[in-house]
């Protein structure tokens, strides 16, 4: 994928991604993991409190007041039974 920004040096990062074992590896495993946890389009941001096993995953492009208002949700209160909720953007 292109990535913003980077121009002439996307070339660089397309080729440490071709050629280099590990980097393909760590990708696949990327891949694999978001498919068992039901990420279907990037971007996709996951926010975790490890406190109350809560999450809210954003998928698209969030902005900062959506971004803060996600962690609000979760600073919110402690829910036992981890509540999860997802936002398409």
């Amino acid at each position: 994928p292109q990535i913003p920004g980077l121009d002439d040096r996307q070339h660089y990062i397309d080729n440490c991604a071709s050629s280099n074992p590990s980097v393909q590896q760590a990708v696949i495993s990327q891949a694999h993991k978001a498919s068992q946890d039901g990420i279907t389009a990037t971007p996709t941001l996951v926010i975790k409190d490890k406190h109350s096993r809560r999450s809210i995953t954003l998928q698209g492009a969030p902005d900062g007041n959506v971004l803060l208002s996600a962690i609000d949700w979760l600073a919110a209160g402690s829910v036992a039974g981890g509540d999860k909720l997802a936002l398409r953007f």
